[in-house]
């Protein structure tokens, strides 16, 4: 497989491309929620780190805002590819797991396959800084209409085994359409679950191919 994977890079194979949705994403998403505040959240400390970003993950659209009420923080973070833009692996090995932890982040808890109201499941943590707030997230990547399965484990390595099955998944057929999705809040979900504003983002994360699930969060 791995002699396969150099022999397609060295001719340039290029599989066909499914055909995506390809709306922006500031349609999709609400920028204001009812009785919160919101602001643009940069995606890096500086300009000059975004840009960084930016390079590095080669997104199409993205979209980062942080909502505030009555103390309560949540924010909202989605990366978007174009059908045929980025390979699965790599998209799905850009998670909290592994960027926080590289920045300074701990990982105090995980759960795997925890399902907000209305929503599939997706990947449950609680991060935390030294001397800082602790942070609940909960994160998806969307591959096309399927969710990826990250298996029962934390991944700030990523899988040797489900890197080489996306490789040989998309020899033939390129990626579909891709999201990266990351909710996080200052208090646990359960708390904002009567919330006007938390039931409307997550009202659009449904829209946007999350809708299923039980409705229960953490």
């Amino acid at each position: 497989m791995l002699i396969l994977a150099v022999l397609l890079q060295v001719v340039r194979y290029k599989p066909q491309a499914r055909e995506g949705r390809g709306l922006p994403l500031e349609q999709l998403l609400p920028a204001e929620i009812a009785r919160w505040t919101s602001r643009v959240v940069p995606l890096g400390a500086t300009e000059v780190s975004e840009g960084k970003v930016e390079e590095i993950l080669k997104f199409d659209d993205v979209f980062s805002r942080e909502y505030r009420s009555e103390g309560r923080s949540l924010g909202l973070y989605v990366a978007y590819w174009k059908p045929g833009k980025m390979p699965t692996q790599v998209v799905a090995s850009h998670t909290p797991d592994r960027c926080w932890s590289s920045a300074g982040w701990h990982c105090d808890e995980q759960k795997h396959a925890v399902s907000l109201p209305g929503l599939r499941p997706g990947e449950w943590r609680i991060f935390s800084m030294a001397d800082g707030p602790k942070l609940k997230v909960i994160f998806w990547v969307l591959v096309g209409d399927e969710l990826y399965d990250f298996g029962d484990r934390f991944t700030r390595i990523p899988s040797p085994w489900r890197w080489w099955r996306d490789v040989a998944k998309q020899i033939f057929r390129a990626p579909p359409e891709q999201y990266f999705i990351r909710l996080t809040s200052n208090v646990p979900f359960e708390q904002l679950k009567d919330d006007p504003g938390y039931q409307g983002l997550l009202a659009a994360l449904a829209k946007l191919g999350l809708a299923g699930g039980s409705d229960h969060g953490e």
